[in-house]
């Protein structure tokens, strides 16, 4: 009867350590490479480029997209490389909601 009980623990045990690796592997393909320029880089230089107010940075796809305002203050996407730190790419207002 003991035996039961501590396949019981063991069961409940298993999802909770079984998580990190999924968690993990989630994660994964979600990372810029190790050649890829700190984020603060990828910052200054779309502030060098007059943009301003960013709203949200989310590295997808093997890019930065960059939710900010132009100088003139319309809202606008723009995905920029993370090793050549290079803006690739500027979508049009409404491209994505804010």
């Amino acid at each position: 009867m003991r035996v039961i009980p501590a396949l019981l623990v063991l069961g409940a045990l298993v999802p909770v350590f079984g998580a990190g690796g999924a968690e993990a592997a989630l994660f994964h393909d979600e990372t810029p490479s190790v050649e890829a320029k700190p984020l603060s880089s990828i910052v200054k230089t779309i502030e060098d480029h007059g943009y301003r107010q960013i709203v949200e940075i989310e590295y997808d796809g093997g890019a930065w997209t960059v939710k900010a305002h132009q100088p003139d203050g319309k809202k606008v996407v723009i995905f920029v490389d993370p090793v050549s730190g290079d803006i690739t790419r500027e979508a049009p207002p409404g491209y994505f909601p804010f």
